[in-house]
C-alpha cells in the first residue's frame, strides 16, 4: 500500500484524533490471515500516524471488548489529576470498599481486602500507574486492584467514562462499565480501535488537552516497553481475557527519528469453538500479532523483534 492511499478524514483533522475515521479499502493479506484463523472472530484495526491519519482502518469505529488496554486511558486521567504530585500517595487506606469493588470483598474477605487497600494507599501515584499498566513487581490481583482504586478516585465506571470523554472528543469510543475482575455480566469495558489509537497518538505527540509536558513524559515512561534496534522505541499496553468473548488487544506505537506509527488490533471470539479457552486465547494472540506485523510491514515499518 503506497503512501498515496493514506486517508486524512476531515473530522479526524478537526478533532485532532482518530475517532469516526472511515474504513480504508480491505487489505487482502489481512483478510486472508483472518480467514485462515478458522474460527468466528471480530477484528478491528487502526494503524496510522500520531496526527490521526489512518493507513489501515478496519471496523475501526466498532466497539469491542478492550480488556486491560483501556488502562492507558485510566493512566492519562490518573496522572493528569495529580500533575506535579506523581510521587505522593493519592488514596486512603479504605479504598476498594465501594460498590464497584464488592467482588473483591466476596473473594478476599475483610482482612485481605484491608491489607490490599493499605498497600495501594501507601503507593505513590507514579507507582500505582506502573502497577496498573505494567504489573511490575506485583501479582495479578494488585495489577487490577490498582486500576480499581483509580476508578474509585473518579467515582466509578461512569465517572471515569465522563473524564475520558471530556479530555478529547476523539476518545468518545471508550466506555467503562465495570471494575477490573468484576463479572463481565455487569457489562464489558469497550473501545473502538480508532478511540484507543487517538489516546496513543495524543500521548505520542505530546498533545493531550490539559496535560503538561512533564506529565506527558511520565506517561510515556510508563508505556515504554523496549528499544528495538530496527523499529525504535516501543510504547504499548495490550489486554487479554479468556472468558466469553475471548479477547486480545495489541496497541501502542513505535517511534524512530521523531516519527511515530500507532497501531491498534483488537479481536473478540466466542468461547464456543474447536479449542479450550486457554488454547483459543493463545491462537487469538497469534492472530492479532500477525495482523500487526502485516500492517506495520505494509506501512514501511521495518521488521524488528
Amino acid at each position: 500500500m503506497s503512501r498515496s492511499t493514506w486517508r486524512i478524514p476531515l473530522l479526524c483533522a478537526v478533532l485532532g484524533g482518530c475517532a469516526a475515521a472511515p474504513d480504508t479499502a480491505p487489505d487482502p493479506r489481512v483478510e486472508a490471515r483472518i480467514a485462515a484463523h478458522g474460527e468466528p472472530v471480530r477484528v478491528a484495526m487502526w494503524i496510522g500516524d500520531a496526527e490521526g491519519r489512518a493507513r489501515v482502518a478496519r471496523r475501526a469505529n466498532e466497539s469491542l471488548s478492550a480488556a486491560s488496554a483501556i488502562k492507558t486511558a485510566f493512566l492519562v486521567e490518573l496522572f493528569a489529576a495529580h500533575a506535579g504530585r506523581l510521587d505522593q500517595p493519592a488514596f486512603a487506606p479504605g479504598t476498594l470498599t465501594n460498590e464497584w469493588n464488592r467482588h473483591f470483598a466476596a473473594q478476599l474477605g475483610a482482612e485481605r481486602l484491608a491489607a490490599l487497600g493499605r498497600r495501594l494507599a501507601a503507593a505513590s501515584v507514579r507507582t500505582l500507574g506502573v502497577w496498573m499498566v505494567r504489573a511490575r513487581g506485583v501479582d495479578n490481583l494488585t495489577y487490577n486492584a490498582a486500576a480499581n482504586a483509580v476508578l474509585e478516585r473518579f467515582g466509578g465506571p461512569a465517572g471515569m467514562t465522563q473524564a475520558i470523554h471530556a479530555r478529547d472528543p476523539g476518545f468518545a469510543g471508550i466506555v467503562v462499565r465495570r471494575a477490573m475482575l468484576a463479572p463481565r455480566a455487569e457489562g464489558d469495558n469497550v473501545a473502538s480501535a480508532a478511540s484507543l489509537a487517538a489516546v496513543l497518538g495524543r500521548i505520542a505527540r505530546g498533545a493531550l488537552p490539559g496535560v503538561d509536558d512533564d506529565t506527558v513524559q511520565a506517561l510515556r515512561a510508563v508505556l515504554r516497553v523496549e528499544d528495538d534496534a530496527v523499529r525504535g522505541a516501543h510504547f504499548a499496553k495490550g489486554g487479554s481475557l479468556d472468558s466469553d468473548p475471548i479477547t486480545r488487544v495489541v496497541a501502542g506505537w513505535y517511534e524512530r527519528d521523531g516519527t511515530a506509527t500507532v497501531y491498534v488490533v483488537m479481536a473478540a471470539q466466542p468461547v464456543a469453538g474447536s479449542a479450550a479457552p486457554g488454547a483459543a486465547g493463545r491462537r487469538l494472540q497469534e492472530l492479532v500479532v500477525a495482523l500487526r506485523e502485516i500492517v506495520l510491514s505494509d506501512a514501511g515499518v521495518a521488521v524488528g523483534r
